[in-house]
């Protein structure tokens, strides 16, 4: 009958174990179980045929159902290295072209709605703007190529899975040739 004394005791320290506060992770603590979806992480492609842009599509599981927080941000980063070039109004390059050469490291983050836990979409980086090449008269200035390095897709807010070249679905480069020039 010793014994007895003790159960009442085990008891209350099982409940203060269990209690929501003893478990939950501290305010701002990344949590272990947001991953990407499937377990292969995001997958990254050109936008579309015509365009140099970089679409990233990702799934994220493990979010959970705070109302007080209905969105998860990810963050797209990525090098371009982006060549412009001069084309006449007939479709042809001159001889010697005027084309100059941009390179930038492109970021775009975005919200995206959580729900049942989850999250889905598509980030779009851009190709960097020509800021410098001018074309003469009967001339347009034109993407001729772009080529995508260190990219990168990360969950930043909560704080989660990073993804890059060292994952699957995320390559060590994205190369476009637009024009031979």
């Amino acid at each position: 009958m010793k014994y007895v004394r003790f159960i009442p005791i085990a008891v209350l320290a099982f409940a203060v174990a269990c209690n929501d506060a003893a478990t939950a992770p501290a305010p701002g603590a990344p949590s272990v179980a947001i991953t990407f979806k499937p377990r292969s992480g995001p997958t990254v492609n050109f936008a579309s045929a015509s365009s140099g842009n970089l679409a990233s599509n990702f799934d994220i599981s493990g979010l959970g159902n705070d109302p007080a927080n209905g969105f998860v941000t990810v963050e797209a980063t990525a090098h371009a290295d982006a060549v412009y070039a001069c084309r006449n109004n007939g479709g042809n390059f001159p001889s010697d072209p005027k084309k100059t050469n941009v390179s930038s490291d492109v970021k775009v983050d975005q919200n995206f709605p959580i729900k049942n836990g989850r999250a889905a979409g598509t980030l779009i980086l851009p190709v960097p703007a020509n800021t410098t090449l001018s074309c003469p008269g009967g001339q347009h200035v034109v993407l001729a190529s772009i080529t995508w390095t260190d990219v990168v897709i990360a969950v930043v807010s909560p704080p989660g899975p990073t993804a890059d070249s060292s994952s699957p679905g995320i390559q060590d480069a994205y190369s476009k040739t637009f024009f031979n020039i």
